[in-house]
């Protein structure tokens, strides 16, 4: 029979663990408040009419005397504020009867039974009554001390070195995320689970914690610390085993991107093959996710394995922003972090900043509240280290990107970097071609037919993910990194500008050098540098639509940057950095604007173009006017084509630009008296449905208050259509969400943690 003393949960463990109880052995849901200034209300529930409160104390090394002071100082002043119908104490202190008495007097009249009063005995009762809340609560049973006893009484008789000191330090700080209940349901499924992610992420965590949710169902752990070998020694098929081998790829199997020595894939596999056939046989595995990758790709044996099919990839997202606090909380709480660093991370909600950084990582978080790692900076310099360690995700990344990753898979990753975001494997193919032709020619390496397959395979979960709207990176750190790694010192930028083969690759790389002020990264995009000029140059003309037939016809995807923006960004610098070589670049890039006709302008595309020379004096001065004029008399001849969002933004500018003359107020004015009796009309017959209709009303009437205009007829018939789509009278689209504002604490724990509700939770932290 297992008994808890509770010593490894933290007060917000603890208190939602008697959410959880009570609501059990009550039938009711119990409304859940934020764990801090609570004036005196923890939970409460509402039965038969009757208000119920309750309140959670977590006391696990103390003993009743101060229990009994700290309630008589600072609960029941507010008991009696609160002056409830009924009110319940809990505590993980031991109570004997007495002291349940001497609680119910101090207390009374709120506290009408000692029943009422329920202590680390009544709890642990309360528990065998309702295993389904001690199963649900992985980390109360995970800190039992019967489990804690057999991991020792396993460890020895295995003989394998179970790192019990380790993983008992770190099951206080353990938050259960979304990835556990996933991974353990994989490990069912299938009896193998590979847990893989992106480093620092919790892998190992993960790992130890289902290692542990066996060990009560007398499951003996086998850990492998170097060789498949230590596991098939101990392998006996007719006992309940669990096999535990932690970043498996680490130094065993990633071996420089070179064939794997001495059949260890092979035996890997047939390892996880024996485990399978077994009935009670388990089997744990972590990895970074690229390097399991690379292993795939290396490995003719694993790459035709299911070793895929059983990973489960631990992601950022897993952690809510509640998981998230709760992380920090537990490390602050069970940390040896003293009182003085712990009042800087709350000074001014700095934990916030914590909580909500892009950077966040469970390992992070680690290194930043342990006292052992932080001893020598100085407290005043304290919050500083902290945002400079989250600021930065370069220690993290840049070994990895250097030393475990494929030639191939770093051009994907500057090729990736340089295009944006989502970007679809079909336009990301033709850039890397680019950098990985131009890579293997400068640093002479091979490069294969398949291999922008095998760097995606590789790098997918770990550096990027792969999702419906293209390819990215799995995380913003990893874009922040790949920043870093162009604007630096090495050649990895004059290796994307080399092997671009799309504009928008070179104006990002200029674009962040600007807005980041980085030096060594602005030499190299300066209007002095040859090599830049040169491939602006070549890519000026490129494409900006990859077209694809579909059944309605071709199809444009945009590819690159279109035609005006290419302009647009070129006379903004051109006038900017008044530079001979880089005008020339913008009149290269007019002239293709104007060759890329094929009979449809973007009106307010050209509007742009002409906004930015209008604030340009430099560009003008030096051919911008004669430009200017080209793309008005452009906009003018296709007048009769334009939609009532590109009239708006015409009228609009035509209102505030200089280059307006009369011939261009009567041209614009007779079209948009055949807008209005035609192309109006034709924009109505167009609508597919309910709101397109209405999103043409409402820009039709914006036309008509802002610029005195009349469109009763169009807008008579767009009511007609309106109106046969109007639902019966009594008809609602509100279904309604089916919340009652009483959620049990698990479904609780799903809805987003505002601002306040963490302040109340790190208020509670101990700072003495």
């Amino acid at each position: 029979m297992v008994t808890y003393n509770f010593s490894r949960l933290s007060p917000y463990d603890f208190e939602e663990l008697v959410g959880d109880l009570l609501s059990a052995c009550w039938g009711e849901t119990l409304e859940r408040f934020t764990l801090g200034r609570d004036d005196g209300i923890d939970l409460r529930c509402f039965k038969s009419g009757v208000q119920t409160i309750v309140q959670c104390k977590h006391y696990p090394g103390s003993g009743f005397r101060k229990l009994l002071s700290t309630f008589k100082r600072e609960e029941l002043p507010r008991l009696r504020k609160l002056n409830p119908e009924r009110y319940v104490l809990v505590t993980s202190v031991g109570l004997t009867p007495g002291n349940k008495d001497e609680l119910r007097k101090c207390a009374a009249p709120y506290i009408g039974s000692t029943t009422d009063v329920i202590g680390r005995t009544e709890l642990n009762a309360l528990l065998r009554e309702h295993p389904k809340v001690e199963a649900d609560n992985f980390k109360l049973w995970f800190t039992s001390a019967a489990v804690m006893k057999r991991v020792l009484h396993n460890a020895e008789r295995c003989q394998t070195e179970f790192e019990i000191e380790r993983v008992t330090a770190s099951l206080p700080m353990f938050v259960q995320s979304r990835a556990l209940p996933r991974a353990r349901s994989i490990l069912e499924g299938s009896r193998i689970v590979i847990i893989s992610g992106a480093p620092g992420i919790g892998k190992t965590t993960l790992a130890d914690m289902l290692l542990y949710a066996h060990l009560d169902q007398d499951y003996e752990p086998v850990v492998i610390q170097n060789s498949i070998e230590e596991a098939r020694r101990l392998f006996d098929r007719n006992q309940k085993q669990i096999f535990y081998f932690d970043d498996f790829l680490g130094e065993t199997f990633l071996n420089d991107g070179r064939v794997y020595e001495k059949n260890q894939d092979a035996a890997l596999v047939n390892f996880m093959e024996a485990v399978k056939r077994t009935k009670h046989s388990r089997f744990i595995l972590t990895t970074r996710e690229h390097i399991l990758r690379n292993a795939v790709a290396a490995s003719e044996r694993l790459s035709s394995s299911e070793i895929l099919h059983s990973r489960c990839i631990l992601e950022l997202g897993d952690y809510s922003r509640r998981q998230k606090a709760r992380i920090l909380y537990n490390h602050l709480f069970f940390g040896d972090l003293p009182a003085e660093y712990k009042r800087e991370l709350l000074k001014d909600d700095f934990f916030l900043d914590i909580v909500n950084h892009k950077n966040f990582t469970p390992r992070l978080v680690s290194w930043l509240a342990g006292y052992a790692r932080v001893r020598q900076v100085p407290i005043e310099g304290y919050r500083s280290h902290v945002r400079a360690l989250l600021d930065s995700p370069e220690a993290i990344w840049r070994y990895a990107f250097e030393h475990q990753i494929s030639d191939a898979a770093r051009s994907l990753l500057l090729t990736l970097a340089s295009l944006g975001r989502h970007v679809d494997p079909l336009d990301l193919r033709p850039a890397w071609d680019g950098i990985q032709g131009h890579n293997s020619r400068k640093y002479n390496f091979r490069t294969g037919a398949h291999e922008f397959r095998r760097s995606i395979q590789e790098l997918e979960g770990s550096f990027i993910s792969i999702g419906p709207y293209g390819i990215d990176f799995l995380n913003p750190s990893i874009r922040d990194f790949m920043n870093l790694v162009l604007s630096g010192d090495d050649d990895y930028a004059d290796d994307v500008i080399a092997g671009a083969i799309r504009f928008r690759q070179l104006q990002e790389l200029r674009d962040f050098a600007v807005e980041r002020n980085a030096p060594q990264l602005l030499a190299k995009v300066s209007s002095e540098n040859e090599r830049y000029l040169a491939a602006l140059s070549r890519t000026i003309s490129s494409q900006h639509l990859r077209w694809t037939k579909t059944v309605v016809g071709r199809q444009g995807t945009l590819v690159d940057l279109t035609p005006e923006h290419r302009l647009s960004w070129l006379l903004t610098w051109a006038d900017e950095s008044r530079n001979a070589k880089v005008w020339q670049l913008a009149t290269s890039a007019f002239q293709f604007l104007q060759s890329e006709q094929n009979g449809v302008t973007d009106i307010n595309a050209i509007i742009g173009v002409l906004e930015v020379l209008d604030g340009a004096p430099w560009a003008r001065a030096h051919g911008g006017e004669g430009m200017r004029r080209a793309l008005l008399d452009r906009i003018l001849e296709c007048l009769q084509f334009a939609r009532y969002y590109e009239w708006d933004r015409l009228l609009g500018y035509a209102e505030k630009s200089p280059a307006w003359s009369g011939p261009d107020e009567a041209a614009v004015s007779a079209a948009l008296v055949q807008y209005r009796d035609g192309g109006a009309f034709d924009e109505v017959s167009d609508c597919s449905g309910e709101t397109e209709l209405s999103e043409l009303k409402d820009g039709l009437e914006d036309l008509a208050k802002k610029y005195g205009l009349s469109f009763y007829a169009p807008l008579s018939q767009i009511n007609e259509l309106l109106a046969e789509f109007d639902r019966p009278d009594g008809e609602s689209d509100d279904r309604g969400l089916g919340f009652n504002g009483g959620s049990s604490l698990s479904e609780l724990l799903e809805f987003p943690a505002t601002d306040d509700e963490l302040r109340d939770m790190f208020r509670s932290l101990p700072l003495i």
